[in-house]
């Protein structure tokens, strides 16, 4: 069995994520779409 006393880790207790994946992308989704706007294309011309 695992270590017992006050800094074992509680088996009840799961990770909640404050944040689910499909809210994280929608967050970013506009500040990404502005900096594809800001930054120029690479120049690919290599002769």
């Amino acid at each position: 069995m695992m270590s017992e006393g006050p800094d074992a880790p509680d088996d009840d207790a799961e990770g909640i994520p404050l944040i689910e994946g499909w809210m994280f992308g929608r967050l970013l989704f506009p500040l990404a779409m502005e900096e594809v706007q800001r930054v120029p294309p690479a120049n690919d011309d290599e002769g």
